[in-house]
This record gives C-alpha cells, sequence and structure tokens, in this order.
C-alpha cells in the first residue's frame, strides 16, 4: 500500500495522470483498477476506511462508509482531481470502479478552499458565521454553561505533570484558536489573537460530582484568553481525572480528535525528554473566517442559498408534540437526559436495510424519527436539523476550531403509506442538503426572516445526531486513559435525539427541555422510536397507520408570514425619535414606532449593534434580550426611560457583502 504522504503532488489544474499515475500497484490482483483515477479512489477508500487494500468493485458502504466519511471522500476527490465531486456521485456508484466511470465526463470547475492572508499583529478578525451566532447567544443568556465542550478523564498511573504543561504550552502555540479571545466594538464582535498565552493547570484537593459539573460549567471571560480549562483532580495514588472544558466558539467534538492525537505525542517526546516532530498547520482557523467572508459572494454559494430558500418555503415555523403544556416566553435550557440500547442484530438488520436501499444508517435512523414525530406531534411536514462537521477541505481536518453547521432536513410525509417511502423522501432530502451545506445556518435565518420568537429556536426546534465523527483515544505513556461520562443538564433544543455505536449496539440519549416537555412525554417518545426501529428491522415496507390529516387547528402547520413596513407611524418625543434614527440607521429603511426591527430586516448581529448604539445615545445598558421583548421603537422608548440624551456618534458599518442570493 502507498501511503497518502508518498503521493506525488501537482499544481491546481494540472492533468491528473502525472499525480496519480505512481499509486497503481498494491491492490489484489482479482479487483485491480485500471487506469489513474480507479487507483485514486481505491487508495482513498482505503485511507478514510483504515484498511489496507480495497479492490475496484468493493462498495464503500457496505465496507464501513457512511455519510461522513463520503462527504470527507469528495473533499479529496475534489483537492486530487481539481473539480466538483457531487455527493450524490458517491452513493449512486459506491464502487471505486463505478465512481470512475461516473467521473468521466467534465466536471464543474473547482471551488477554490480556504487560503491564507498576511495578517497584521494584533488585527482584529471577524467571526465565522457560526461563531456569530453562539457569540449572540452567549450575550442574550450570559454565563449558562451551555455551550461548554468537556472531555473528562481517568488517567490511572504515574502522571507527568511537567509534561503534560509542556504538552498543553505547545498546543496553546501552535492552534491559534487556543489564544483566541473575542471582543466587541459598538456591538460588533471580533476575534483578537495573542501572539502568546497559556493554560495552567489547576488542581484541586479533590471533586466529586457536584464540584466537577460546578469545573464544567463556570462561565469564561470571552474578552480573555484561553477560553480552556484543564483540571487534574487526584483520585488516589497514581489515579488522578483530567478535565478539559472549551468554549464551543473555540471548538467542536471533531477538535477533540486533534486534541487527543497532539496532545499524546508531546507528552510522551516531553516525557522521554525530547520534541515531538508535528507537521506544519497550513492554515489557521481565523484563515478560514477571512476565506468565509470572502465566500458569502461566489456563486456556487448563491446557488446552494436559492436551494434553501426553495427547500424551506412556507415551512411551518414550529414542530411541538401535542399535550405540551405551555411553552414559557423565553426558552430556558435547562435540560434532562434518558437512554436507551437499540440491540446488535436490530442494527445490523437496519444497516442492512440501509445498504439495499443505496442509503446510510443515519437516513433509516432519522427517517424512523420523523414518522414518530410526525405521529406526536400529529403534523405531516416535519424538519429536523442535524449537525455535519463543516469540514469541507482537507486542510481543516488537523485544526481545533468550530466549524459544526447546522443543516434543516424537512420531509413532507403526506400520501406516505409506508416506511420505505418515507425512507426514500429522507434519503433524496438529505442528499440535497449534504450538497448545499456550504451555506451555514446563520445565514438562512438572516435571509429567510422566520418569525423570531425568544420561545423556541427558528427553523427547526428539534435536532438529530449520528456520532460518528473521527475517535482519537488519548494514549499517554505509562498511562491507563478511560473516558468517563459527565450528563450535562444544559440543552440546546427542545428535543435533541443522539445516537452512537457502541460495540455492535447503538445507544441513544434523547434530551429535552425541561420548561416544554415532562419525563413521562419523553420516555414514551423514545420508547415509540425504539419499537419502531425493531418493527421496520424486521419489515421495512411496514404500512403506517397514523394519519396527520387528523391534527389539531392548533398543530402549527403553516408558515407565519413574514410581512412588510406597515404604514409609518411618526415618533412622539426625543426618545422615540432618536429611536427611530438609530433604526434607520442600521436598518437602511424608514421606520414607524410600530415596526418590529426583526421584520424589517433585523438580524441577531443588529440586535446587540442596536444595544451598544441604545447605550451611547441614552447611557442606558439595555440587556439584549430587550430588543426580542420589545422589538419596535415605541416598546423599546418605555424601556429606556427618560430622554438623557446625548449626540448620536456615527454608527461604524461593517463592510457590507452582498446577500449571497444577490449578483456579486
Amino acid at each position: 500500500m502507498v501511503s497518502r504522504a508518498a503521493l506525488p503532488s501537482s499544481p491546481p489544474g494540472a492533468p491528473v495522470g502525472g499525480a496519480l499515475a505512481a499509486i497503481g500497484g498494491g491492490i489484489a490482483a482479482n479487483a485491480a483498477p485500471t487506469g489513474a483515477v480507479e487507483a485514486l479512489i481505491c487508495q482513498l477508500y482505503a485511507d478514510l476506511l483504515g484498511v489496507a487494500v480495497i479492490g475496484a468493485d468493493e462498495d464503500f458502504f457496505r465496507a464501513g462508509g457512511h455519510s461522513l466519511l463520503a462527504t470527507r471522500l469528495v473533499a479529496r476527490l475534489r483537492e486530487a482531481l481539481q473539480r466538483e465531486v457531487p455527493l450524490r456521485t458517491v452513493f449512486e456508484s459506491p464502487t471505486p470502479r463505478g465512481l470512475a466511470a461516473s467521473l468521466g465526463g467534465a466536471g464543474a470547475p473547482l471551488q477554490q478552499g480556504p487560503s491564507a492572508r498576511p495578517r497584521g499583529a494584533g488585527e482584529p478578525v471577524p467571526l465565522s458565521p457560526m461563531q456569530q451566532r453562539l457569540w449572540f447567544l452567549e450575550r442574550l443568556q450570559p454565563g449558562t454553561g451551555a455551550y461548554h465542550l468537556h472531555w473528562l478523564l481517568r488517567l490511572r498511573g504515574p502522571l507527568h505533570r511537567q509534561a503534560l504543561q509542556a504538552a498543553l504550552d505547545a498546543l496553546v502555540a501552535r492552534h491559534e484558536t487556543l489564544r483566541t479571545a473575542f471582543v466587541e466594538t459598538a456591538g460588533v464582535p471580533a476575534q483578537r489573537i495573542a501572539s502568546s498565552s497559556s493554560v495552567t493547570v489547576g488542581a484541586p484537593l479533590g471533586a466529586n460530582s457536584t464540584e466537577i459539573h460546578a469545573l464544567i460549567t463556570k462561565p469564561f471571560d470571552l474578552s480573555t484568553a484561553p477560553l480552556v480549562r484543564v483540571t487534574v483532580v487526584p483520585t488516589g495514588p497514581d489515579d488522578h481525572q483530567l478535565l478539559i472544558v472549551m468554549h464551543h466558539l473555540i471548538a467542536d467534538g471533531w477538535s477533540f480528535s486533534v486534541l487527543s492525537r497532539e496532545l499524546a505525542a508531546v507528552y510522551n517526546a516531553a516525557r522521554r525528554g525530547g520534541v515531538a516532530d508535528l507537521p506544519a498547520l497550513p492554515l489557521q482557523y481565523a484563515d478560514y473566517t477571512w476565506w468565509q467572508q470572502q465566500a458569502v459572494v461566489d456563486r456556487r454559494r448563491s446557488q446552494q442559498l436559492e436551494f434553501w430558500r426553495r427547500t424551506l418555503a412556507g415551512a411551518p415555523p414550529l414542530l411541538a408534540l401535542t399535550g405540551e403544556e405551555g411553552r414559557p416566553v423565553v426558552a430556558g435550557n435547562r435540560g434532562a437526559w434518558v437512554d436507551r440500547v437499540v440491540p446488535a442484530e436490530t442494527v445490523a438488520a437496519l444497516e442492512a436495510l440501509a445498504i439495499g436501499q443505496g442509503c446510510t444508517l443515519f437516513m433509516v435512523l432519522l427517517a424512523g424519527f420523523k414518522v414518530v414525530l410526525a405521529r406526536l406531534a400529529a403534523v405531516d411536514d416535519v424538519l429536523v436539523g442535524t449537525p455535519v462537521a463543516g469540514r469541507t477541505h482537507q486542510s481543516l481536518e488537523g485544526l481545533i476550531g468550530f466549524f459544526v453547521n447546522t443543516l434543516v432536513l424537512r420531509t413532507d410525509l403526506k400520501g406516505a403509506a409506508t416506511f420505505r417511502e418515507v425512507l426514500g423522501r429522507v434519503r433524496q432530502m438529505t442528499l440535497q442538503a449534504f450538497e448545499n451545506a456550504d451555506v451555514p445556518f446563520e445565514k438562512l435565518v438572516e435571509v429567510l426572516k422566520p418569525r423570531r420568537s425568544l420561545a423556541h429556536s427558528p427553523l427547526v426546534q428539534v435536532l438529530f445526531a449520528l456520532h460518528n465523527q473521527p475517535q482519537q483515544p488519548l494514549a499517554l505513556d505509562g498511562l491507563e486513559v478511560q473516558v468517563e461520562t459527565v450528563q450535562s443538564d444544559t440543552v440546546k433544543f427542545d428535543l435533541n435525539l443522539h445516537a452512537a455505536r457502541e460495540e455492535g449496539c447503538l445507544r441513544l440519549a434523547l434530551a429535552w427541555r425541561t420548561d416544554v416537555y415532562s419525563n413521562p412525554q419523553v420516555n414514551s417518545l423514545l420508547e415509540q422510536y425504539v419499537a419502531l426501529l425493531q418493527e421496520i428491522a424486521v419489515a421495512p415496507d411496514l404500512t403506517l397507520t397514523w394519519s396527520p390529516a387528523e391534527a389539531p387547528v392548533g398543530a402549527a402547520t403553516t408558515s407565519l408570514p413574514v410581512g412588510g413596513i406597515a404604514a409609518v407611524a411618526a415618533p412622539t418625543g426625543e426618545t422615540e425619535a432618536a429611536l427611530a434614527g438609530i433604526f434607520r440607521e442600521l436598518l437602511g429603511v424608514t421606520v414607524g414606532v410600530t415596526d418590529d426591527f426583526f421584520e424589517l430586516g433585523g438580524h441577531s448581529l443588529l440586535a446587540t449593534r442596536l444595544v451598544a448604539a441604545i447605550a451611547e445615545c441614552f447611557g442606558t445598558e439595555l440587556p439584549l434580550i430587550s430588543v426580542f421583548e420589545a422589538p419596535t421603537v415605541r416598546g423599546l422608548a418605555a424601556r429606556v426611560g427618560g430622554p438623557s440624551l446625548r449626540p448620536l456618534p456615527p454608527i461604524p458599518r461593517l463592510a457590507r457583502h452582498p446577500d449571497p442570493g444577490e449578483a456579486p
């Protein structure tokens, strides 16, 4: 087998044959590839699936491939062939031979990936779209700990503390995200990357589960780097707990595999008195955020946004189970969890069903979840969000950073008589969604302008995630390392279903907002879901007996109108006049005192700028939540109070990128 490191490189646009001719050997004779492209695909399959050899007629999904690996395969093909490869092509032609034949025609020109740009020392860097939404949510409800990522590891054996500190110092120097703080000027956030920083290892005398939880949820000061905490808790002689907490603004689940791999390499080398030889990073997260800014105006992003406009037109604004006991005005993030295990024989049957239908296990599980949601919510139009890795270029795979995007998967269940029919619709929508996954969720919310409510999240209130990102165990010399579970009591959606493979079985963990749903409701949902999976494993042509047509009027099945600008109501008094001026400066439209900020085009980032401008003008610090509770000039005027007006300074304008739907 020829390793990826041995592949000859070629400049962008160079002929494929020269770069691929060297890798034809090493494949079993009875399935040898024919030609350079087949050989490349065989090599990429083997690399991604972690096997020595893949024959030209082996099916990617039967060999262990899944949706995430398929997207990584597409990224590698894009870079090697210098052309766009649709994800759908991998599903329709899953063997190296079939895929090579499908790629025989001329492809779309390559969309350039992230590239470095020189940055001045200390120059503020814009936030990526994903970071913008998370930063806004922290400003809306600060200090909850809902967006903290944590890993708790049990270390048995002699821990070399100096080597651990050296490893942390090396990672902070290597990854700019670990030296990044978030600053705000006039309501506009930016990343500030320090030239140096350090993570000090905390070491309390001891910590029980309550104290561990307090360490996890302890708020970060976003304006001070690093946004990571490392604590070593002694639990006995040569026995410790290692707790790593990072803010989601600087990391995601994939990042922990990167951290584990590199932390182990540096620790093990330092323990032996040496220095780890880590490969240089081709770029940093800040380079990615600059690329995101540029990508907003490219043609491909514009086409993708148009797909989402069509797909989500008229979508219901809220998915709520029947029997919901009144939703709070402001959604909380207090949550609870319930678990179930799907046995290995059922999982094997579901995987066989997936392969037979040209699907993945993810699609089968999602289809089943949507059937149960439709039944319990009495609707036939179901929107569910799913997180995707967002690392669409190979150069991003080795970074610690926040790349996760949320895809909105909408399925119309009208007229679907059997589960197999639902699965076909889910497959179609999932493939289309993954092919249009470059548009950040935050941009969808900004452009589609769903009716804003503090009672629920926009577009989707239910999340489904199948955890199949790369897992990298922390292999520290001289130590036995075991992952320990600390269940979080915070949630980000009304319902959050997480699935993960576990020794052939499938562990399901369903989290819910405790101020929206009750324990019996959620347990019933999960019981029905597991029962349905067991039924379709045996009979995928199961007839669906529920009837969405029987939904009450109370069931939300139509979208709320976006609305235009109402007849302008003139301001009364200095306070309303000043606020109307601030609205006008931010939104670029004439504003009446009863016009809704968000219906006029306001969004999360503009809301923070509005609050900052009000503070400048009136000397009054309004909480960000006020803009959602009273989004009109008249409503905010009542909260500002007396007219202690100051001259309004010019509101700083962001460099405006055209809406992706506009012509660049």
